[in-house]
């Protein structure tokens, strides 16, 4: 028997439906605002001036929004029951809030209702039909009341149409005339905002490089060889002996840098290098990189250890290569020392920015330095949720141990 789907699954498993049924029509989503993307409570003064005076939207709710607008001809759209006379502070608080998530909203696709409190579903109703007239396919309407969504199931003439409240799921009484349309989705539970079933791993792999986080053990190395990751990272240093070994656990003895790049080489890897020494132990791995024939598009280097001389040494021998260096965590409370110290950071030669999620209070600092232009690295985001959030932003790459898992298996679980 099929497990029913619920909540974030049956909508992405719907949507994918839908762009399969209706591969050259724009596809498009419709939200409730009140109760359905923003806490309950959390009632808009129409003085919107900072973020300590914005409503609270639920969690996962923009993010959400975020990956609908990043998918091929897909729109968002906001059916509201607020009067039109709050259309222009809906929109600027809508927009304040989206900013942070690079989710946008325009006046085309926010829908007000101009009848009054006591005929919400009428107007709800005529927005879904103007959406329709306007070309869209609407693939779903979420809302937060019962009545609402049954009442726009009922007046749906489509039968295609997915009507999901915030916390569960209604797919209307009816069953469509034409039996070529899809037949409406199951009454079940649902489960708010979450990431289940909606972002799969092909469509990170193709959007954001994934990293394998420091590989510090055989254990790791072994499952990134196995994996289908293309990008490992290391840390290097000068061993006891006066050879160049992998810093981690383990046990057994020292790892050899030279003994890791034959698996590397073997498995057509590429690699992020991160160097705990001096020019001489870069001159040590660039002669094993040279040995092995890794190129400037298979290497990263991450410079956060390495002085000067050193890093000029890696752009003389790599000048194709990724310099990366981590942002520290002063330099994102102080506007001037982060733009002096941006500046440092280009000077040097460094392309590629690395923000820790939870350091860099979460996605604000990478939105920040992917709007200046900046490739950007997160770590840090080592569950299943944070990872999937850092994914929305579409950074340059998203370093995490939680690769060599089944990150959606993660995602989930209980």
């Amino acid at each position: 028997m099929t497990k029913p789907k619920f909540g974030m699954r049956a909508l992405a498993e719907h949507y994918r439906e839908c762009r399969r049924r209706y591969p050259g029509e724009t596809l498009l989503i419709v939200f409730d605002i009140d109760g359905t993307l923003l806490m309950p409570g959390q009632v808009i003064d129409g003085a919107v001036g900072s973020d300590t005076r914005l409503p609270q939207p639920f969690p996962g709710a923009l993010e959400t929004l975020r990956w609908f607008q990043m998918q091929p001809n897909t729109d968002v759209a906001l059916n509201s029951g607020r009067p039109e006379a709050r259309r222009d502070e809906t929109l600027r608080t809508m927009t304040l809030l989206g900013e942070r998530h690079k989710v946008h909203f325009d006046n085309q696709r926010l829908a007000m209702n101009p009848y009054g409190l006591n005929q919400v579903v009428r107007s709800k109703c005529e927005a879904l039909d103007r959406f329709r007239a306007n070309g869209y396919r609407v693939v779903a309407m979420v809302d937060d009341q019962p009545q609402n969504a049954e009442s726009m199931a009922q007046s749906d003439s489509c039968g295609d149409t997915l009507y999901l409240l915030a916390h569960r799921l209604f797919a209307g009484t009816r069953r469509p005339s034409d039996s070529s349309k899809m037949q409406p989705a199951p009454v079940v539970s649902g489960d708010g905002f979450t990431f289940d079933g909606l972002i799969e791993p092909s469509d990170v792999s193709r959007r954001v490089r994934l990293v394998c986080g420091q590989l510090e053990t055989r254990e790791e190395l072994l499952t990134f060889f196995r994996s289908s990751i293309d990008w490992g990272r290391l840390a290097v240093c000068r061993g006891e002996t006066g050879e160049t070994e992998l810093v981690g656990r383990f046990p057994e003895g020292p790892l050899s840098l030279e003994t890791a790049l034959a698996g590397i080489n073997t498995a057509l890897k590429s690699i992020s290098i991160q160097l705990y020494g001096d020019c001489h132990l870069a001159d040590s791995v660039h002669e094993l990189l040279a040995w092995y024939g890794l190129s400037s598009s298979q290497l990263s280097f991450i410079v956060d250890k390495a002085n000067a001389e050193t890093v000029a040494y890696l752009k003389e021998k790599y000048p194709h290569a990724c310099l990366q260096r981590t942002v520290p965590p002063d330099v994102y409370a102080d506007g001037k020392n982060a733009n002096d110290w941006l500046k440092s950071m280009q000077a040097l030669g460094v392309s590629r920015l690395s923000v820790n999620w939870w350091d860099g209070e979460e996605n604000q600092v990478a939105g920040r330095l992917l709007d200046q232009g900046w490739e950007v690295d997160i770590v840090g985001a080592d569950d299943a949720d944070s990872f999937l959030r850092a994914i929305l932003l579409l950074p340059t790459s998203v370093t995490t141990k939680l690769v060599l898992s089944n990150w959606q298996e993660v995602s989930t679980a209980a």
